[in-house]
């Protein structure tokens, strides 16, 4: 006779068919698709996109992960690089292929996207923001990504969240990317904001060498209660975009952004993220 311990049954296990995983991913024929412009280029948002967005919430949510800022948090080390705040569950992008190439298709219709649909490789992650979690080395303020574009599905319904967009404002102009920092790191006016974006380690993909990423990574990562930050004397938000239930938010990686997120509610942000590279 085996022992329990030895056994596991069908019922511990999440399978899906490929026709349920199309159906958790179907896209709503009468979403509302809006192109905004904004003073640091343009964004889409996507009202009513899915038809099942709680399905796919709890497709997505029980997928294992490391939580990295909490690991540090109790003086544990991470192999994880990414700064978000909470956590990231990485989850393969095979699972996700209708709605990464339905969600590219509105991205090029409206020009956001400038690849051949052919041509676009695609990631995805989840990003999880909880009560009581702690900010790791000031990861409440601006960064910039190393991808193209990214589209935010936000799964849950969240008050004081979403996604805000900074700009560092100088005497002779607006800095909104990484690459506008790049090209005037000479000027006065920006070294005390590129101080600012090292020690928070925003690593911005055009100021930084690998030698001095390396240098950076291997500092001790301050852990502090998470604020609700709305900027500072170098960061300016001028653009705030609330995280509304069943809505995709696609804007483009390299503008200075953040996670908005009131540490008093009690309850989870949840959304799944589509990078488009």
């Amino acid at each position: 006779m085996h022992s329990t311990s030895r056994r596991i049954t069908l019922d511990k296990f999440s399978r899906y068919t490929s026709n349920e995983l199309e159906a958790i991913c179907e896209f709503n024929p009468d979403m509302e698709v809006e192109l905004h412009k904004h003073e640091g280029g343009k964004y889409l948002k996507i009202r009513n996109v899915l038809k099942r967005p709680d399905d796919l919430a709890e497709f997505c949510s029980k997928f294992p992960c490391q939580d990295r800022n909490k690991s540090i948090e109790l003086g544990q080390s991470s192999p994880i690089k990414s700064k978000a705040p909470g956590f990231q569950q990485p989850i393969d992008d095979i699972y996700f292929t209708s709605l990464n190439k339905q969600i590219a298709k509105i991205g090029i219709q409206n020009n956001l996207i400038k690849y051949n649909l052919s041509d676009i490789k695609y990631r995805n992650y989840t990003n999880c923001c909880y009560p009581g979690m702690k900010a790791v080395a000031e990861n409440y303020k601006p960064h910039v990504d190393f991808f193209s574009t990214a589209a935010n599905f936000y799964l849950t319904d969240v008050k004081n969240t979403g996604t805000s967009f900074y700009k560092i404002e100088t005497e002779k102009r607006s800095i909104y990317t990484d690459v506008d920092l790049s090209r005037r790191l000479d000027d006065p006016d920006i070294k005390a904001a590129y101080d600012e974006i090292i020690s928070s380690k925003s690593f911005p993909p055009s100021c930084l060498t690998q030698e001095k990423y390396d240098e950076l990574m291997l500092e001790d990562d301050v852990v502090e209660d998470w604020p609700y930050w709305k900027g500072n004397n170098v960061w300016e938000r001028y653009l705030y975009i609330p995280a509304e239930y069943n809505s995709c938010l696609m804007y483009r990686g390299n503008i200075w952004h953040t996670i908005t997120y009131d540490p008093t509610v009690e309850d989870v942000r949840y959304s799944l993220v589509s990078v488009i590279r």
